[in-house]
């Protein structure tokens, strides 16, 4: 009699299990419903504030980028524009002055050439400057320094002709002449008050022509020292490498 009582106690038991899982399955269900009815309840303008601030994070509005364009190409334009203005007081200079067989002026994006003739510069074949054309310079200088803030550098490059003479002692000739002349320039424009951290001297004898050296005119055209005043060094940079590719 006492192990069926025990037997019916033992089924009894397992009878009742199935209330404690259905406990748990209503509490989980209970919990479940809190969250969603907590998350149901939150501010919505929080959460599209947290969402957008998320997305703008992620993926930049076009806008944004732009803005930020615009803002990084501001000193560029203004020393582009402050070149458009050097290269009109130049050109009026040079009008006023009956100088445009003597100098040229031509613009590009990597800034402003000026190219001036050894005739109005230098007595023949020497770097000796002509004191009675020294004006050109002192004017190059005065505008040179109001608008040195938006130059990146100021290359000074002195050219000859090629008189078909290529012994070495001749090389050497062409090279120091047209050396020393545009160092002749630049201690001119630095006695004028331009400052020589950006100041380039470059002496290229006659391997930069832009003319024929077959002819006298030609030569004379060659015969020159070339102001070069870059407004930013990328434009700079592939300015050269565009010249370097046309002389190979």
């Amino acid at each position: 009699m006492r192990r069926s009582h025990e037997e019916e106690e033992e089924k009894e038991g397992k009878s009742e299990r199935w209330l404690l899982t259905y406990s748990d399955m209503i509490t989980l269900l209970l919990a479940l419903f809190i969250i969603m009815y907590g998350m149901s309840a939150v501010d919505s303008t929080k959460v599209q504030s947290l969402s957008q601030g998320l997305e703008e994070a992620l993926n930049p509005s076009k806008e944004h980028v732009q803005n930020q364009t615009s803002k990084e190409e501001v000193p560029s334009g203004n020393g582009t524009s402050k070149l458009d203005e050097m290269v009109g007081e130049l050109d009026e200079y040079i009008t006023d002055h009956n100088l445009e067989s003597s100098v040229t002026l031509s613009k590009s994006d990597a800034g402003v050439s000026i190219q001036l003739k050894d005739s109005i510069l230098f007595h023949p074949n020497t770097a000796e400057l002509l004191q009675k054309q020294a004006p050109i310079l002192t004017e190059i200088s005065n505008i040179l320094k109001s608008i040195y803030k938006t130059v990146d550098h100021v290359s000074i490059i002195g050219n000859t002709a090629d008189l078909g003479n290529r012994d070495h002692a001749n090389e050497i000739d062409a090279y120091e002449l047209s050396s020393k002349r545009a160092v002749a320039v630049l201690s001119l424009l630095m006695k004028n008050g331009v400052k020589p951290d950006k100041l380039i001297v470059e002496g290229h004898s006659h391997y930069s022509p832009i003319a024929t050296n077959k002819t006298q005119e030609g030569r004379a055209k060659n015969r020159r020292v070339e102001i070069m005043i870059y407004n930013d060094s990328i434009n700079a940079m592939a300015s050269k490498a565009k010249e370097n590719e046309k002389k190979q």
